[in-house]
């Protein structure tokens, strides 16, 4: 069955690739994240509070642990100084994107099947 080979080659990049990412709310908040940026728009902790991934210390500990891993940057924002925006970093841009064209490549395999 091709959908084991499609399983096999996925899992496998996201394990090479996405060792950071432990939990399915990790993948929650830098997915979370990415479609921020990817629309434009600027996401801050009280944005992924309120998407209620998770206690808001857990996300907070998770975000400290992406900002020294280099997965998520965090800066002031201009408008108010007490909110820190975030983003992917361009590495993780990068990795997403190669992800992206796997899971197209991928896809283009199942369904010739």
């Amino acid at each position: 069955m091709k959908i084991f080979e499609f399983l096999y080659h996925l899992t496998t990049f996201e394990r090479r690739n996405f060792g950071a990412i432990e939990t399915m709310e990790d993948l929650d908040i830098v997915v979370l994240i990415g479609l921020h940026q990817c629309r434009g728009r600027i996401v801050t902790l009280k944005d992924i509070q309120a998407s209620k991934i998770g206690a808001a210390a857990t996300i907070e500990r998770r975000l400290s642990r992406f900002k020294r891993l280099g997965i998520v940057a965090a800066k002031r924002s201009r408008k108010d100084g007490r909110n820190i925006e975030l983003s992917l970093s361009p590495a993780t841009m990068r990795v997403f994107q190669r992800y992206a064209k796997t899971l197209a490549g991928l896809g283009q395999i199942f369904e010739s099947a």
